[in-house]
């Protein structure tokens, strides 16, 4: 119960954190200083009101100071991340590297997804350090698992350069006959960093599932009038999810599912 209760508070501190990146990074401000601050009225937060969860509802979602709401994305995030981890420590009993692992690698997809979502561009600094995390991750696991050095080598720069110069073409491809892009170039150093924590196999079926699931949300707005034709789709988003999926249920269940469908 102890170590349930531990990993539920890293979880609410991790979403704590992150709705600080999603807001200050896109914006230009430091993640770290100033401190915690109103976005309407810049006032600093005070320790106590900063607490996960337990301020907001103390404060009736609404700043101390000038009463304005707080946006339900702070408690909603920290509860998913809390609820998550404990979670994935239920039904898998990880290792505390095992945790930490997936707890950064949903990190990362989460930040990329609000951001893409909200601006439509993923930046290339937090492809840069989602790709940066995968290799120190990886180069961990090899020196604990013993994995071989030629596949190691394979897996952490061969591969994801040659799935990046793939998805490069293939975007220089389609914009030369559509005269527009079809996906951004952040999207390919997505691609190449998923490479790194879910190896070739796994990223391209979260390729291949993201746009499944891309059609489920994209293809009904457009049947309703919602999103039209010549509207920007943020692809980020449904990639992500898709990696989620792969990585928490494993490669071989999705794999086979695949199989099935087209084989």
């Amino acid at each position: 119960i102890l170590v349930t209760i531990i990993i539920f508070t890293l979880g609410l501190s991790v979403g704590s954190f992150l709705n600080v990146v999603v807001y200050r990074y896109p914006n230009g401000k430091s993640l770290l200083f100033p401190n915690s601050f109103c976005p309407k009225c810049e006032k600093p937060i005070l320790w106590f009101d900063n607490i996960p969860v337990l301020s907001f509802l103390f404060l009736q979602g609404k700043c101390r100071n000038c009463k304005v709401n707080i946006s339900l994305q702070y408690p909603l995030t920290e509860i998913f991340f809390a609820l998550l981890g404990t979670l994935f420590f239920i039904l898998n009993k990880p290792s505390f590297k095992e945790i930490i692992d997936f707890l950064l690698f949903t990190s990362f997809l989460y930040i990329i997804s609000l951001i893409d979502f909200k601006t439509f561009k993923i930046p290339n600094k937090i492809n840069l350090y989602f790709y940066i995390t995968g290799i120190i991750i990886s180069v961990i696991g090899f020196f604990l698992n013993n994995i071989q050095l030629d596949k190691f080598i394979i897996d952490i720069f061969f591969a994801p350069l040659i799935i990046y110069i793939f998805f490069e073409i293939l975007r220089s491809i389609i914009r030369f006959i559509l005269k527009k892009e079809g996906f951004g170039g952040g999207d390919s150093k997505l691609i190449a960093a998923l490479t790194v924590w879910l190896g070739l196999n796994g990223t391209l079926i979260s390729i291949v599932m993201s746009f499944y699931l891309a059609g489920v949300f994209v293809l009904p707005g457009m049947l309703i009038g919602k999103i039209k034709k010549n509207n920007k789709i943020a692809f980020g988003p449904f990639l992500s999810a898709s990696a989620f999926l792969v990585n928490l249920f494993g490669t071989e269940k999705f794999t086979s599912i695949i199989e099935k469908i087209y084989f």
